[in-house]
Parts: structure tokens; C-alpha cells; sequence
């Protein structure tokens, strides 16, 4: 085996180390990550939709066109709903 062979061959032994160093803090760092979100989950009962407002509110600033902005004024004043 030339001298040039070894020096790869501690080259690659090292780098597989390395690899397999770095695969373990991955999983471990992978495991906390998801570890610290189902504590989150679990602390606020997950993700969940309102049932009365299941897509958000729409307020007049959804609105850029100003035609579109007062059609929803006067639909907001018509049914009587004022939300901000």
C-alpha cells in the first residue's frame, strides 16, 4: 500500500467518523425538537379551527380595492355586524 493510500485511507476513516458523529447529534437534536413541540401540543391542546370562524374574520383592510372596501362597509352595516 502506497503512502498516498494510507493517508486516504485515515482521510475516509476519519470522515466516517465524523459523519457518524454528526448522524447522532442529528437524531438527538431531532428528537429534543420534536420533544419540545408535543410538550407544546400538549400544553395548548394543538392546533384547532374556531367553529364559528373557521377561515379567520374579514376586516375592511382584506379589502385593497376601494369599491370591493365600501361593498363590505355597507354589508357590515347592513347586517349589523361591526367587527374591527
Amino acid at each position: 500500500m502506497t503512502p498516498t493510500e494510507l493517508r486516504l485511507r485515515v482521510e475516509l476513516r476519519a470522515a466516517r467518523a465524523q459523519a457518524a458523529a454528526l448522524e447522532e447529534r442529528r437524531l438527538a437534536l431531532q428528537e429534543a425538537n420534536e420533544g419540545a413541540y408535543r410538550a407544546a401540543y400538549d400544553a395548548s391542546g394543538g392546533a384547532r379551527f374556531d367553529k364559528l370562524r373557521p377561515f379567520g374574520r374579514l376586516t375592511e383592510r382584506c379589502f385593497t380595492d376601494p369599491a370591493k372596501r365600501s361593498a363590505f362597509r355597507m354589508l357590515q352595516q347592513r347586517t349589523g355586524a361591526h367587527d374591527a
